[in-house]
């Protein structure tokens, strides 16, 4: 009866857009709406069904004038969604073709078309849309440790997109609390996934006047055919940005060794050169904030458990959804 309560004040659904691989935004207005980075929120449309709420991350920051959730369609809810927004399958088909063949045919710029999204005509009524929160999140702490280290599996990378905007804005105000770095890890399945938060990540890695305060490492899992495998070749060649994601920071192909990734994180800050400055002899806090399946959970729980020591403490917390 609360959540019916509180989901009634003013809302309203401002825009939709969609992304490649099936993925919608909607950016919904509510003043009453407060919320921190890393939060999630239940949303209801009456018009897919009067009685469910499912819930979903926020990706937006707080700076943000909206409260925006990235959607996949992947269940009949979603996809009924979907068809009354105005975004069914045959709007997300054709994105996706468009991603693929320019991936496929345009050579001279691979990942051109990857981040590109469809605005939903506004004109026409959007559907009345109801939602209850924020609820609390294990990255809410992120700015209480001296290193995060962020790790988004496919879609599970949507709460790290509203981390990232938020830290991106208390950079600009000289804010960040005990926060020195951060590495941020994005495991995708296949190439068009990372059209959802392109745009984001070419932001927030342009605006660094700190080169080394954020490190973006994105991780390619799909079995590459010979003629993607030639296009790459063909136009990293020399590029300044990457062919597939347009951002600085080179795609890696295959899953990541967390064991080593970890090891390796752990030896540089010991020998004092990841944090420079820092006195060797204060234990470094690094936290882990993860959100995707149990088998990678298990891996980096694993890792982070395994490098602590004296020196350096290596804490760990999912994201369940």
């Amino acid at each position: 009866m609360y959540r019916e309560i509180r989901a009634r004040r003013a809302t309203r659904l401002s825009k939709v857009l969609v992304h490649p691989s099936g993925a919608m935004e909607l950016r919904i207005v509510k003043p009453s709406f407060k919320y921190v980075a890393g939060q999630w929120l239940f949303i209801k449309v009456p018009a897919v069904s009067g009685w469910q709420w499912h819930p979903f991350t926020i990706t937006s920051a707080p700076e943000d004038p909206y409260v925006s959730v990235h959607i996949r369609q992947v269940g009949d809810w979603t996809h009924g969604l979907g068809d009354v927004i105005g975004a069914g399958p045959s709007v997300v088909q054709s994105l996706t073709k468009a991603a693929l063949a320019a991936s496929d045919k345009d050579e001279k710029n691979l990942g051109a078309s990857r981040g590109d999204f469809v605005e939903i005509d506004s004109s026409k009524a959007l559907p009345q849309v109801m939602i209850d929160g924020p609820y609390g999140a294990p990255a809410e702490d992120v700015f209480n440790v001296e290193v995060a280290v962020l790790v988004g599996a496919g879609i599970g990378v949507t709460p790290f997109a509203s981390i990232l905007k938020h830290i991106w804005y208390r950079q600009k105000r000289g804010n960040v609390g005990s926060l020195k770095r951060v590495e941020f890890f994005w495991v995708c399945r296949d190439a068009p996934s990372f059209g959802w938060f392109q745009s984001l990540l070419q932001e927030v890695e342009a605006a660094q006047a700190d080169p080394n305060f954020l490190r973006i490492n994105i991780y390619l899992t799909q079995k590459i055919g010979e003629d993607m495998l030639w296009n790459i070749a063909v136009n990293d060649a020399g590029a300044a940005y990457d062919p597939l994601t347009l951002l600085r920071t080179r795609t890696m192909f295959g899953r990541p060794d967390w064991k080593n990734i970890y090891s390796r994180l752990r030896q540089a800050i010991e020998a004092g050169q990841y944090l420079p400055g820092t006195n060797s002899q204060l234990k470094t806090t690094v936290g882990t904030y993860f959100c995707g399946p149990t088998p990678i959970a298990k891996a980096l729980k694993e890792a982070t458990t395994s490098e602590t020591n004296a020196n350096v403490k290596f804490t760990f917390a999912k994201e369940h959804f």
